[in-house]
């Protein structure tokens, strides 16, 4: 019988009843999952990261966390990760089990598709070669044209094959450059003189040289000034439902030196037209219109960019996955008592009978959110040590310094305004960390960035700086620990 689900009461109740396993958490970062273990019981952690946040949430969880073995912060890919399915306990682990395992996934990867279909596991994901597919760059403009939405101004070229001059006669003094297989602006360049344009072209021939790629295609496109909206929806049999859409915080030089990473979320901040939200809203059902024909199942984003002067809004990026801005979203639904997106996308992966009335649901998206998350990575130039010892935990900003109010490792353990709590893999005195690597990240309510400036706000500037400075972190000329193998490292994917 076909369950309705409108409570996270009857959302719990049936992926209890669909799943034949555990649920396994496999992601970068362990405490991606915070949230979802209210409505499903996960039974072991897969991870890289790991904090003093971690034994706040562990409770009768096994963590295993690439870091814990390597002795440092690395700058985690989902490529390292794989290596802790490559140890011999980790598997002697799983396979004690003795059941058909759910691995929930941030990102999935062949090799891991190919261990569950050898041990009769479950990837509660899209295949990876369709994801590739949905998530390449050089492939956005074909799935645009047939969601009948407009693309960004651009053009596809081989980088090798194209000059700075000629490139800027034809798309101004500033353009936008994409690498095809990056994320979270790693592999995103602002072009405004030569000297970016080489950098471009050195790293997209590194990808060629490692990846065995033919040509050196790139996406280019004109710049457009103005905020950058992000939104999580999610594919299921009843449609596609939506969220409330946040503004991303973007290179923001008090959390990292590059210019297009990605710093994280502020839902307080957004506020656009009624025409602007709309077409953010439906563009995204238009293009989860076009996954779905393709098979698609479960969460996906969309990056945008607004032209605020016409109110015209284009998708810059599809992210064929969970985003750095679910686990936060997470929280915040359920905090509302609404079923949360990553719930529908267990009940869709695990094959579960059920409809969801996605009119209603999706008008709960116009609703305004409070809530934002920033990304700390180390600035330091060479490996760093933590030398002072920050608790995970509740904070407020006492003379502009972080004062200790309680334990906590999410945002529902955050009560009021002024309020923040350190998560995500807060690092212990000690730990080494390399440069640009994350260092934790922050949540709480008040808005923290200005939007028309691209920038944090006097309150977000203070808070990331005190928070940064907390941790005192010092050169060292030497690491005692072994570097990680790197494998086929790939671009960092946040």
């Amino acid at each position: 019988m076909t369950k309705k689900i409108k409570t996270i009461k009857d959302a719990r109740k049936l992926i209890k009843a669909s799943q034949k396993g555990p649920i396994i958490w496999f992601g970068k970062r362990g405490l991606d999952c915070i949230g979802f273990d209210d409505f499903v019981q996960i039974s072991a952690v897969l991870c890289c990261d790991y904090g003093s946040d971690f034994r706040l949430f562990n409770g009768s969880k096994l963590i295993t966390s690439l870091e814990n073995y390597v002795g440092k912060r690395e700058d985690w890919t989902t490529s390292l990760l794989m290596e802790l399915l490559e140890r011999e306990e980790v598997l002697d682990y799983l396979k004690f089990l003795n059941q058909e395992l759910n691995f929930l996934c941030y990102q999935t990867r062949e090799e891991l598709e190919k261990l569950c279909e050898e041990n009769s596991w479950k990837v509660l994901s899209s295949p990876k070669i369709l994801k590739a597919e949905v998530g390449n760059r050089l492939n956005l403009q074909r799935l645009l044209r047939e969601a009948a939405l407009d693309e960004i101004p651009g053009e596809v070229v081989d980088i090798n094959q194209v000059s700075f001059k000629a490139l800027a006669q034809k798309w101004g003094k500033k353009f936008v450059l994409q690498i095809p297989k990056s994320s979270s602006g790693k592999g995103t360049y602002i072009i405004e003189n030569e000297n970016v344009f080489i950098k471009a072209r050195m790293r997209t021939q590194e990808l060629m040289r490692s990846q065995e790629l033919e040509s050196g295609e790139v996406k280019l496109t004109q710049f457009i000034k103005g905020p950058s909206p992000n939104i999580n929806a999610s594919v299921t049999k009843s449609g596609v439902l939506l969220s409330p859409f946040s503004f991303q915080i973007i290179g923001v030089p008090e959390c990292t030196h590059n210019p297009m990473v990605y710093s994280g979320n502020d839902w307080s901040s957004v506020a656009v037209s009624y025409k602007i939200g709309k077409q953010i809203f439906e563009a995204t059902q238009k293009f989860g219109g076009v996954l779905a024909r393709r098979g698609y199942q479960g969460m996906f984003g969309l990056d945008f960019m607004v032209d605020a002067e016409n109110e015209k809004v284009y998708v810059a990026e599809i992210n064929a996955r969970f985003q750095g801005s679910t686990q936060t979203l997470t929280m915040m639904q359920l905090k509302n008592k609404q079923v949360p997106l990553v719930a529908f996308h267990m009940l869709e992966l695990l094959g579960a009978d059920f409809k969801v009335d996605v009119d209603r649901y999706n008008k709960r998206a116009f609703r305004k959110q409070t809530g934002y998350q920033v990304i700390l990575r180390s600035l330091e130039e060479t490996e760093a040590k933590v030398s002072n010892e920050v608790l995970a935990g509740v904070y407020t900003l006492v003379q502009g310094r972080p004062s200790y109010v309680r334990a906590g490792y999410h945002l529902g353990h955050v009560e009021k305004l002024d309020e923040f709590v350190l998560t995500s893999g807060v690092p212990e005195k000690g730990k080494v960390i390399v440069p640009g690597a994350r260092i934790l990240k922050i949540q709480g309510k008040k808005a923290i960035l200005d939007p028309k400036r691209g920038e944090l706000n006097a309150y977000g500037s203070s808070l990331v700086e005190n928070v940064y400075n907390s941790f005192a972190l010092s050169k060292i000329k030497e690491s005692a620990v072994l570097p990680v193998s790197v494998g086929d490292r790939e671009i960092a994917d946040y």
